[in-house]
């Protein structure tokens, strides 16, 4: 082969190395441009998906004016149901799937703040629970699950309150909390720092015709002196009516002792014991009564 010739093919070898290399490096950045492409549409879809799911928890305070809202729940006493709602609106077009973990404070070293929940209103899918788990040492948490198989395009409101138990008002902490766990952590605090519940214990002085240590629809004595006692020391002390009735009321929960003062006149038929020990905090105590009759 001739010299010309070598150069001649040296010279086509080169180009075609030339083209096929300006050709691989189009493919390439085509390919690279291509995968960018799926990215970018994937994480737009992804966020956008993300972002046509919107979430609000609110609680209803009474103080210092009644509303629902989003910050710190005030005026409730111990054992009322505070009021929630969780909405959920799904702002697209196409049916997002959702599911969330709705918490609550039950047990913090022995003491209960919320019991439970009550009055549940779902909007669409389940509500599942309660449960209760372990968050810290002297902690007890419980919650529920709302599942769906999806939302189609809309507003979704589930209802519900939370029931305070007796003992909120001793809680070891400025508030119990109610909260969520769905496109971010939301939280509601109910404030303990209200006054607790007002017990009352009620009773008659009546006058035990025949001596059978039972209130029989007898009499009433007025003008009895009626103690309560806590600890030992007598904390309050009141006059039974015209009719016998006497009434101690706005006490917090606890553990008290009821006795009458005693007249020589009288002999005491009604209760047994001379006195009542009464653990109030279930609620408002009635029928402590005092029987008394008269000497022989």
């Amino acid at each position: 082969m001739s010299e010309s010739r070598c150069f001649n093919l040296g010279i086509e070898y080169g180009r075609v190395e030339t083209l096929l290399k300006r050709r691989f490096s189009l493919i390439s950045t085509i390919a690279l441009f291509s995968v960018l492409i799926l990215f970018f549409f994937a994480a737009t879809v992804i966020s956008g998906s993300a972002a046509t799911l919107q979430h609000s928890l609110e609680g209803y305070t009474l103080e210092p004016q009644e509303k629902w809202t989003h910050g710190n729940v005030d005026g409730w006493p111990a054992e009322d149901c505070v009021p929630f709602r969780y909405t959920v609106e799904n702002k697209g077009e196409a049916s997002e799937p959702f599911n969330s973990k709705i918490k609550f404070d039950h047990i913090r070293n022995g003491i209960t703040g919320i019991e439970d929940f009550e009055d549940i209103t779902v909007p669409a899918g389940t509500i599942d629970g309660p449960y209760y788990e372990d968050d810290d040492p002297g902690r007890i948490v419980g919650y529920y699950w709302w599942n769906t198989t999806g939302l189609e395009k809309g507003d979704y409101i589930l209802t519900w309150c939370a029931r305070l138990s007796n003992e909120t008002g001793l809680w070891p902490g400025a508030s119990v909390h109610v909260s969520t766990e769905n496109g971010g952590s939301r939280d509601v605090p109910i404030m303990t720092g209200v006054t607790e519940v007002g017990y009352s214990i009620t009773g008659k002085k009546f006058n035990d015709e025949n001596y059978d240590g039972e209130y029989n629809n007898e009499p009433g004595i007025g003008g009895w002196t009626i103690e309560l006692v806590q600890d030992g020391d007598v904390i309050c002390s009141t006059m039974t009516d015209t009719d016998g009735v006497y009434t101690f009321d706005d006490l917090p929960p606890g553990t008290y002792t009821v006795r009458e003062v005693q007249d020589p006149v009288w002999f005491q038929t009604c209760p047994p014991t001379g006195t009542y020990v009464i653990d109030l905090t279930g609620g408002d105590v009635t029928d402590v009564n005092f029987g008394n009759a008269g000497t022989l």
